[in-house]
């Protein structure tokens, strides 16, 4: 409980109290129903707060002034929202925002008092949402506030107030400011290409609007040129009615028609000095007259067709019988040689668009191929266009098996025995087999021993030629001592040492296939090197001494196991209790040499008493894995917990390092029971009994039940008269802290004479006069049980003789 504000509240309640006893005594009966804040009231609300002048919470908050404006908006609504919006006097005034409204309009002042403050004289229309501009200015305001009404309700729209000035009757619409200004009504300007969808150009800007639009009918006025021009139209609606492709704004008889921009077909050299109807006998939206030359030109076809409708590839615009075709220019294919004699229908069988002759020598010449196709199609690798069997030239350079050393003298019918040279083999070992003293365990590539020089010639380099360079014992060794069976192909044999020296290996695969880490090539069984430090376990202080024989007793070395206490286990002293992580404390420099640092390597750090500890008495169970301890204080002082694991295992909250028992800390306001008053000097076993402590109640009738001198009759909630300072300190206001409040005799009455059972839980006593006066019903039930209708709380005899006459 706040002490500071049970000091507040003890006072505003006997400042209440004080006035009350004041006012009370001296008003009628009939007053006593009114509350404080009625008779507080400065005076009457203004004519239109009147009907809410009862309910001062309407608009009052008790000790919250700043509410005020807030509980303004909640019935002013529409200015709560301006001012959220920025709109409106309220939203658009400077710093208006932030002030409370009874700055301004303040209350209590008489029914006839006004507010409001309003002077029409002073008052700046730009801080509405409608800024008086041109002729607006020189209105009066009552001509667009009418009386009766709120200002915020004049209209804003033009057409509200000039709909008497429409001389248009509604056929322009009522948006008056697309022509219209605020600066004189008469003033009118209209933005045709702007706000239309036929903006105005040329001849059309000096029309007049009666012009387009008779009587002022502006709506579905026709944009299409044709209806307004359909009398100037000299062609008679043979063009169609598009006349904006010809014609222009600017002047209707200048014709600005680009035949090769507009169409895909421009007119050039012949064609241009033509007339349109020499070609368009029709409407040319309809008419859709094909491009080709041959729709046009179909009697100067000499060829009859013969040649396809592509007459353009030979003919030209300029003159139609001027040809211009050049075979060698227009064509991927020259004539040169025999082909230039040759007649254009020796090749040409059909219409030259749809035959697509190939122009590969093979296509004319297959049946003079003597090789049968198997040289390609590429016929000119060795003939030419002058004469197909003379001049014959090839290049065995270019081909797979080009001719050196000893292959150059040799006649080409040495090696091709037909025009099928193809068939011809180009491996050694084909001419060459009888001369393969290796028998098939080499690759039947001899070329890389052999040279084209001489068969006895060989250059192989075993280091360069291939990916395992001989060195050391391998380079005295025979061939086919690694090479040992045959090979059809390549030759693909392993590198790895394993794959040789298996029966080797005395190590049993245990230090896998890559002998090279240890061994060389010069001496297998000697000359062995091995770097300890590149394995999980690197050599430091007296282990780079020992020999490999100390620990390594056979040749299975991964056998060994790495761990300190594998090795020293008669030298643990701690005898497994510390865990098998030896290097934590021990150096290899010397096993009697070490060093420990609690407090940095880890998570617990040894405070108070803890410093002084033997390491045994915490470490006490011998371990076969890493050390791991429980860190939380619960996990060895579990026996010294007299609380019983009520108070949980967070000790550290009220115990320290440096003693268990004393100088323990702990802080009751962090609990559900405070400490203020008489119970923060209170000692802790006058509660506490036991060291069980969530065990104790913290109600008040639990501790004071031998100073409850209502014997439960007022029920157990002690606090709601008594406080903590003293409990004979008491304050309790029925009237506001109950639904019943004293008056009359009431007020005299003992508690006691009321409450007059025992309650357990919640006080819940009858408020009807029955329940306690029905030994005092003379009438014995015949009137009910509303006896305050004829009886009042002055004296339950007394009988108000209106209030009886009521009802």
């Amino acid at each position: 409980m706040n002490l500071n504000f049970l000091k507040y509240s003890v006072t505003a309640k006997i400042l209440g109290g004080i006035l009350l006893g004041m006012l009370l005594p001296g008003l009628p009966d009939n007053a006593n129903a009114e509350s404080l804040e009625q008779l507080l009231m400065p005076g009457p609300v203004i004519e239109g707060h009147a009907n809410i002048e009862n309910e001062c919470s309407k608009c009052h908050s008790l000790f919250e002034k700043k509410s005020q404006t807030r509980q303004c908006g909640n019935c002013h609504k529409t200015v709560a929202e301006d001012i959220r919006q920025s709109r409106g006097f309220h939203g658009l005034k400077p710093g208006l925002a932030k002030k409370e409204c009874r700055y301004c309009h303040t209350d209590h002042e008489g029914r006839e008092a006004d507010i409001i403050k309003l002077d029409l004289e002073a008052f700046d229309h730009r801080l509405t949402d409608f800024a008086l501009k041109g002729g607006h200015r020189a209105v009066k305001c009552e001509q667009c506030h009418a009386s009766g009404k709120k200002f915020k309700e004049a209209r804003v729209v033009c057409f509200s107030c000039h709909e008497g000035d429409d001389r248009h009757q509604k056929r322009l619409g009522t948006t008056c400011s697309d022509c219209h200004s605020e600066k004189a009504w008469s003033d009118a300007s209209f933005n045709h290409s702007k706000k239309t969808k036929f903006p105005l150009k040329g001849s059309h800007r000096k029309l007049h609007c009666d012009s387009c639009h008779p009587n002022e009918n502006y709506k579905k006025t026709p944009t299409t040129c044709v209806s307004c021009h359909l009398l100037n139209d000299i062609h008679h609606g043979e063009l169609g009615e598009k006349c904006g492709k010809c014609h222009r704004p600017e002047r209707w008889k200048s014709v600005g028609f680009d035949h090769g921009r507009n169409t895909k077909f421009p007119l050039k050299e012949s064609h241009a000095k033509l007339k349109c109807k020499n070609c368009h006998h029709g409407n040319p939206e309809k008419e859709k007259l094909k491009k080709e030359c041959v729709y046009c030109h179909q009697d100067d076809d000499e060829h009859k067709g013969s040649f396809g409708k592509e007459c353009k590839s030979c003919h030209n615009s300029r003159t139609w019988g001027q040809v211009v075709f050049n075979h060698d220019r227009d064509t991927k294919f020259k004539l040169s040689g025999s082909h230039a004699r040759r007649q254009c229908h020796d090749c040409h069988k059909g219409i030259p668009e749809k035959e697509k002759l190939k122009s590969q020598c093979f296509d004319c010449h297959k049946m003079d191929d003597v090789h049968k196709g198997q040289e390609g199609m590429k016929c000119d690798k060795c003939h030419n266009q002058n004469a197909w069997r003379e001049d014959v030239k090839f290049d065995h350079g270019k081909t797979r098996f080009p001719l050196t050393g000893n292959h150059n003298r040799t006649t080409c019918e040495g090696c091709h025995l037909g025009a099928e040279y193809k068939n011809a083999s180009i491996e050694c070992v084909d001419c060459h087999l009888k001369q393969d003293y290796h028998r098939g365990r080499m690759p039947v590539k001899c070329d890389k021993c052999h040279s084209p020089k001489g068969w006895e010639f060989t250059e192989f380099q075993h280091g360069k030629q291939t990916e395992f360079a001989l060195k050391g014992a391998h380079k005295s060794t025979d061939c086919h001592l690694c090479h040992t069976r045959r090979y059809n192909k390549e030759v693909k044999l392993s590198q790895k040492c394993i794959d040789c020296h298996q029966q080797d290996d005395v190590h049993k695969s245990q230090q896998g296939k890559e002998c090279g880490k240890c061994h060389n090539q010069g001496n297998w069984e000697k000359e062995v090197k091995f770097d300890h430090n590149l394995t999980r376990f690197p050599l430091i202080g007296l282990h780079t001494i020992i020999t490999c024989e100390d620990c390594h007793l056979s040749s299975e070395f991964k056998n060994i196991k790495s761990g300190c206490v594998d090795c020293h286990k008669n030298n643990d002293p701690h005898k497994k209790r510390l865990g098998t992580g030896c290097g934590l404390c021990h150096s290899p420099e010397g096993w009697s040499l070490w060093k420990f640092e609690h407090q940095r390597q880890t998570e617990f750090q040894l405070k108070g008493v803890h410093k002084k500890l033997d390491c045994l008495l915490c470490h006490t169970e011998p371990l076969n894995t890493e050390l791991k301890m429980e860190k939380a204080c619960y996990g060895c002082h579990k026996a010294d917990d007299i609380h019983k694991g009520e108070e949980g295992k967070y000790c550290q909250e009220c115990h320290n390092e440096t003693t268990w028992e004393e100088e323990t800390r702990f802080d009751h306001d962090l609990t559900s029971f405070p400490l203020i008053g008489i119970h923060a000097i209170t000692a802790c076993e006058n509660c506490h009994v036991s060291s069980q402590f969530k065990s104790v109640e913290s109600t008040c009738v639990s501790c004071h039940r031998q100073d409850d001198t209502h014997k439960k009759r007022l029920g157990p909630r002690c606090e709601t008269c008594h406080t903590p300072n003293h409990w004979s300190l008491w304050e309790f206001n029925h009237n506001s802290q109950t639904r019943f409040k004293l008056n009359g005799a009431h007020k005299g009455l003992d508690c006691l004479g009321c409450h007059r059972q025992e309650v357990e839980t919640k006080i819940e006593v009858s408020q009807l006069c029955i329940s306690c006066h029905q030994a005092d019903d003379v009438h014995r039930g015949k009137f009910g049980r509303q006896c305050e209708r004829c009886h009042v709380a002055k004296s339950f005899k007394e009988i108000n003789i209106q209030r009886w006459r009521d009802n």
